[in-house]
């Protein structure tokens, strides 16, 4: 059974943002994408083996620093 379309929009631009930030940022030459459906939520795990990064760090830069993550969690919120 499909989600209901605004949680399915959600998790794949979600996702694709993800994608993004690890194509662009990480130098990681492998990503694994796991989305599994739970009773009352889906859980989104994006892994790979790239540098990584210091959430906190990004947050205390510019405003236009993370800005990926902005529209991650924006997203996450709806």
């Amino acid at each position: 059974e499909r989600l209901p379309q605004p949680i399915e929009a959600a998790a794949y631009r979600i996702i694709q943002e993800a994608l993004t930030n690890v194509a662009r940022h990480s130098g990681a030459t492998t990503c694994r994408v796991y989305l599994q459906r739970l009773v009352q939520s889906v859980l989104i795990t994006i892994e790979d083996n790239g540098v990584g990064f210091d959430v906190d760090a990004l947050a205390a830069q510019s405003t236009r620093a993370g800005l990926g993550l902005v529209g991650i969690r924006e997203r996450v919120a709806q």
